[in-house]
């Protein structure tokens, strides 16, 4: 199935392709909400026909993977769509089964995860395949200057064909031109903040100082044509008081308040609360002409968010990871999702995470509390929106907690907890009877769930995926990095660490291989889902240096276990103690 869009009034278009790679199409379907399009086909194969869909959430410049939508397969036929024009499409089609014909219904939100939305992965230059961010802070206390990496999607292609281990190189460098302030400590594409149709940048530098001690700075850095985009930074982001550490998490947060714009938030967990020392801070930040009027624009202070949410207790470090929830509870609204780790109101360090559900005036109130189920657990050190993995209609998240002791020492658990319309307030995952799923480590001081990373569907099934990492996953005590990638389905029962679908090996034991992971999007533009893997302190010819892996989606099957030398791209940091790949998209802490 082709599409062909023109942007000029039909004077000229542009063509691609939104089939699977094999089978043969037909009798396609189109409907259009600016800024969205959707279609819906049948795909025809060996038996029979399915049902396929796939959805552009950026007026077509971008589409997401086919979803097949068939109840049976290869039974399929005569499917139609159309749209209300305000947030649902609509899908019929025809399936047989035993022998008999039924009529097939479905309706989902324009851009519900189900669909694999392109907004999803973020596109910085426009060329309408996603882009590579990498975080290099340098190491702490060396004077060193913090890098970010920036990998436009437009030369990966070529890149990747010189096949298995092909070397990245960035077409931007950013700098923030101070030394140890930490730049490049967190990472996150955040989609389009200033409305111009291209996504943005954000860096965090948690210890930058500007009249303060470690207040911290965040920048943004807009998208835009690769010939247009330079290493000046557009907006700053200033923490307020000594020791706030702003920036030390940052994250896109979708469209809060339903304005038609991108927005972020950005943790301060070290931040005190009335005399309370580090109980935390996280702040949001509204896109659009928000920000832009935002006093002393484009040099902003934290404390003119527009959303202030404060942690409770002292040394909880609310805001040690941020993210955005996806809509989690089916309201329409996207909603976020904070951890505090050290939070201990029911056990030492157990940890908690947070969700706050967005809407046109979104509140400061607590809507679901997660407690860790067992002391020194550290709930919420890590943090991803999960899409949407058991495809019930609703926004799902993972939260890790690398420290719970498992049946052993420090084997790490990370949890996906299910999105509903009718969530239980208060869960505590030593009791809970909540709709969840526990992923336990499998090795003594694995620390499984040390990171964590948003996947999307990366085998093409319908349903997303989730990609969890161990800073060093002790298997016959070789200590040696292992991250892992877990397919979605329609419930996803307790598993162990030693039974995902795909795992990487890192190569040596103090690499820290798999510390930072996360979805990368279809980077190659061959229709699937890649992933990233960092290994911070990977040295190659050097000290510390950091690599990162590329391995594209479409090579990954179920029991496959991949080594360093697998991966098809590898970035290598260009300074000793760098650390490149400390931080991939979003933040990953790294201890």
């Amino acid at each position: 199935i082709w599409i062909a869009i023109s942007s000029d009034h039909g004077y000229s278009f542009s063509a691609k392709d939104v089939s699977p790679s094999s089978g043969t199409s037909s009798s396609p379907e189109i409907t259009v909400s600016s800024p969205y399009v959707n279609i819906v086909w049948v795909e025809e194969d060996v038996g029979g026909g399915d049902i396929y869909f796939s959805g552009s959430g950026d007026g077509g410049k971008t589409f997401s993977s086919p979803g097949n939508q068939s109840n049976s397969p290869g039974s399929s036929s005569s499917p139609v769509i159309t749209t209300d024009g305000e947030k649902y499409v609509y899908i019929a089609w025809v399936e047989g089964d035993a022998g008999s014909m039924e009529i097939y219904f479905k309706r989902e939100e324009f851009t519900n995860p189900i669909e694999r939305s392109p907004a999803q992965f973020f596109d910085i230059s426009g060329d309408g395949e996603s882009d590579i961010v990498i975080g290099a802070p340098g190491k702490p206390q060396t004077n060193d200057t913090g890098k970010v990496y920036v990998i436009l999607s437009d030369n990966l292609p070529q890149a990747l064909q010189s096949g298995t281990n092909a070397s990245l190189s960035p077409d931007l460098t950013l700098f923030s031109g101070s030394t140890d302030d930490q730049f490049g400590y967190a990472v996150a594409i955040s989609g389009d903040v200033n409305g111009d149709g291209y996504a943005d940048i954000i860096t965090g530098a948690p210890y930058a100082d500007d009249s303060s001690t470690d207040n911290g700075k965040v920048y943004i850095y807009f998208g835009g044509p690769p010939s247009l985009m330079d290493t000046n930074r557009d907006i700053t982001i200033i923490g307020s008081e000594d020791n706030d550490n702003l920036g030390f998490s940052v994250s896109p947060a979708g469209d809060i308040n339903g304005d038609g714009f991108y927005d972020i938030i950005i943790g301060a967990p070290l931040k005190y609360q009335s005399g309370i020392p580090y109980a935390g801070a996280a702040y949001i930040f509204y896109g659009g002409p928000s920000i832009s009027n935002k006093p002393g624009y484009p040099d902003i202070s934290i404390d003119d968010a527009d959303i202030i949410l404060k942690g409770e207790n002292r040394h909880d470090r609310f805001g040690w990871a941020v993210s955005w929830a996806g809509d989690f509870n089916g309201d329409g609204y996207d909603d976020v999702i904070i951890g505090a780790p050290y939070a201990d109101d029911v056990g030492n360090t157990r940890g908690r995470a947070y969700i706050y559900y967005g809407g046109e005036s979104m509140d400061t109130t607590v809507d679901v509390t997660i407690t860790g189920g067992a002391n020194l657990d550290q709930l919420g050190y890590s943090l991803a929106r999960a899409g949407d993995i058991d495809r019930d209609g609703y926004g799902d998240v993972t939260v890790g907690a690398p420290w719970a002791a498992g049946s052993g020492i420090n084997r790490g658990k990370t949890y996906i907890i299910y999105g509903g319309g009718s969530v239980i307030q208060d869960i505590n995952l030593e009791i809970t009877t909540a709709r969840i799923t526990a992923i336990n480590g499998a090795a003594d001081y694995a620390f499984f769930g040390t990171s964590l990373g948003y996947t999307g569907d990366i085998n093409n099934d319908g349903y997303s995926d989730i990609v969890a990492g161990g800073k060093y996953s002790g298997f016959d005590s070789d200590f040696i990095g292992r991250s892992y990638v877990y397919f979605g389905g329609s419930y996803m029962t307790e598993k162990e660490e030693n039974t995902p679908e795909v795992t990487f090996i890192g190569e040596e034991q103090t690499d820290r291989f798999g510390t930072a992971v996360a979805g990368a999007g279809d980077v190659d533009g061959d229709g699937f889902y890649d992933i990233l893997l960092g290994a911070y302190l990977a040295d190659d010819n050097g000290t510390d240096r950091g690599k990162v892996y590329l391995y594209p989606g479409s090579k990954l099957s179920p029991g496959d276990v991949k080594q360093v030398g697998d991966a098809d791209a590898i970035f290598t940091g260009d300074v000793d103690n760098g650390q490149a790949g400390y931080s991939l998209y979003r933040l990953q802490t790294n201890y």
